[in-house]
């Protein structure tokens, strides 16, 4: 017995550690790699913008075409963005239906910002318009007409962008994979391609007020909505318990355990409004209570690779701007209810224990002392 033991403790040695996420590649989750054709592109200095053939399957919400941007500065590093702009199920569609076209010189996408600590960084850029988080993979006739209503091809979109990606930044030193709002809610789920893509390349998540927290009190609304949006081939076939708290945290547990080359660093505002008003629908301190909670969950498994900023307020976001910003009116209509207006957080006016979100995502990129849990209390 102790022989074979010592066997299988060797061959354990000798292979190493499983590939990360093989289990969802058996499952097909990598299937729209190199399907994407190009339709057109347009360079401006280093910057690309790639708008891709719908009929191969990029698309966004309303049936318009889907388009990414690139810049190359040269750097071995590289930032892949993931842009928010709400969601879009049955029972609520408040999304943004169109891409932008090239990259809105603003936050940590500023290049031209002394204050932007990855300015210098390579970058891929992706706009948001699916209404599913970046993991739709189907089309919803919801009048019965015969007609697509809602193109929710999350997958498809995400899945282009990194084979543009790819062929322009073949061999990066490092990958920051940031999101905000809905982007960053998408992190969870890019960060499984981004390892199948980039096999071994130290990858580090900044999520930004996307940090998996649904309702409490109806632990199915997230696995409903990954069924409505033909989303589950991204969870493991018989660990659907990874989805049963009603939160994103367990499958976050999960991801960390399967990638041991992935640290993740998540923000929030404490009463963030958009997503505990506007999108959950429950009370500000209950949000408040529940954000905390699941993430010093996390933290508890993972402290050395999953650590969480906490900042007073109700504001939403801190990575599109440097300081803190009010929006008037609604991105996603007047009849939404969030028509009276954002407030948004700034990289560098948002400040917890003397220390900004600046300074704390290089301290997260570079893994120093300096990257530490920052509750507001």
């Amino acid at each position: 017995m102790r022989s074979k033991l010592a066997l299988l403790f060797l061959f354990g040695i000798a292979c190493g550690p499983t590939e990360p996420y093989s289990v969802l590649k058996a499952q097909a989750v990598n299937r729209y790699v190199g399907m994407a054709k190009i339709k057109d592109e347009v360079v401006q200095g280093i910057d690309r913008t790639v708008t891709f053939e719908r009929a191969t399957g990029p698309a966004c919400l309303r049936g318009a075409d889907y388009r990414v941007s690139t810049r190359e500065t040269g750097s071995d590093e590289l930032m892949i963005f993931l842009a928010g702009g709400g969601a879009c199920w049955k029972d609520r569609c408040t999304a943004i239906e169109e891409a932008n076209s090239g990259i809105y010189p603003m936050g940590v996408l500023h290049n031209g910002s002394e204050t932007n600590p990855f300015a210098a960084w390579n970058l891929l850029y992706l706009p948001y318009c699916d209404g599913s988080l970046f993991a739709g993979d189907v089309d919803i006739d919801d009048d019965g007409d015969g007609q697509t209503d809602r193109f929710h091809r999350g997958l498809r979109n995400l899945t282009a962008a990194l084979d543009v990606s790819k062929a322009t930044f073949p061999e990066p030193t490092k990958i920051l994979l940031a999101g905000s709002s809905g982007g960053g809610f998408g992190t969870v789920i890019a960060a499984i391609l981004v390892r199948i893509m980039y096999p071994g390349v130290p990858l580090v998540i900044m999520n930004d007020s996307g940090i998996g927290v649904a309702k409490d009190d109806d632990k199915g609304f997230i696995r409903r909505l990954l069924e409505e949006w033909n989303a589950m081939s991204l969870v493991p076939a018989g660990r659907e318990d990874l989805l049963i708290n009603g939160h994103l945290s367990d499958f976050i547990k999960w991801q960390l355990s399967e990638d041991r080359q992935l640290r993740v660093g998540a923000f929030s505002f404490e009463e963030d409004s958009v997503v505990s008003e506007v999108f959950l629908e429950i009370d500000p301190n209950q949000f408040r209570t529940v954000s905390r909670r699941e993430m010093d969950g996390i933290n508890r498994e993972f402290p050395d690779r999953y650590r969480y900023f906490i900042a007073p307020g109700n504001a939403h976001t801190v990575l599109y701007s440097e300081t803190a910003i009010e929006v008037t009116g609604s991105i996603f209509g007047e009849d939404s209810a969030s028509a009276r207006g954002v407030n948004l957080g700034g990289y560098d006016s948002t400040v917890v224990q003397g220390q900004s979100i600046s300074q704390w995502m290089t301290a997260l990129v570079e893994d120093s002392d300096a990257w530490i849990n920052r509750p507001v209390r």
